[in-house]
């Protein structure tokens, strides 16, 4: 290698070395929040939102459904924002689910809590209820 070219590389790479390697773009990365996990209602008898505990009720705000399984009732209740609680009760004629849904002149919420003896059942947004 000429001597010339040899001392241009070795500036070149004393140059290189000696130059900082962050820029005002090192930092700009995006971030990824960790997710807060979601509650996961309605998984099991006796889980979250299926504890087998209603608020006393009236049938203010109640909305009925046919649906097969108290987990689907508990569901249809988690999926409805302003659901308070659910109950559901099977017979050989018809299974029914209701859902209570927060209304303005009554808060179930504020109802003393029962168990549910012979329905599944739970309370499910209480906690965000006004």
């Amino acid at each position: 290698m000429n001597p010339k070219h040899l001392i241009a590389f070795l500036c070149l790479l004393a140059f290189t070395l000696a130059v900082p390697t962050n820029n005002k773009y090192d930092e700009c990365h995006t971030q990824h929040p960790t997710p807060t996990p979601t509650p996961k209602y309605c998984q099991y008898s006796g889980g979250l939102g299926w504890e087998n505990k209603v608020h006393a009720f009236t049938a203010q705000g109640v909305i009925y459904y046919t649906i097969d399984s108290p987990q689907a009732c508990c569901e249809s209740c988690a999926n409805i924002p302003k659901c308070v609680q659910w109950v559901y009760v099977s017979n050989p004629a018809k299974n029914i689910c209701r859902n209570f849904v927060l209304e303005p002149t009554v808060n179930t919420c504020n109802f003393n809590e029962v168990n549910t003896i012979v329905a599944d059942g739970g309370v499910i947004h209480c906690d965000n209820a006004e």
